[in-house]
């Protein structure tokens, strides 16, 4: 049975290994940024739980090559349903339609 288990684990390994996608990461530096910009960068990047760099990214990959947000699900939560968007729903009295069948 081990030996079984190692067998699929090597498999699955080399698959993953077979299909790996290697992504270039590059680095900008942006001079002149005016305070409030970046005291708003950090605001928003702590109210969404992430760095302000963190937060850059996010804005510029939004931006330029489409929303990241749809990765995020507890993003998508806060943005419809947090806090300041709750729904109140008014919720009808619940009623019997008529007595239950009986099966004798």
């Amino acid at each position: 049975m081990p030996l079984m288990i190692s067998l699929i684990a090597m498999i699955t390994i080399e698959s993953l290994n077979a299909h790996r996608v290697e992504f270039e990461m590059a680095s900008i530096t942006i001079r002149n940024l005016e305070d409030k910009v970046k005291k708003a960068l950090r605001v928003r990047g702590a109210n969404n739980g992430r760095s302000m760099e963190e937060e850059a990214r996010v804005i510029l990959r939004d931006a330029l090559v489409g929303t990241s947000d749809l990765q995020d699900l507890p993003s998508i939560f806060r943005k419809h349903f947090g806090p300041t968007h709750g729904v109140n729903l008014d919720l009808p009295d619940r009623q019997l339609l008529g007595e239950p069948p009986t099966f004798d």
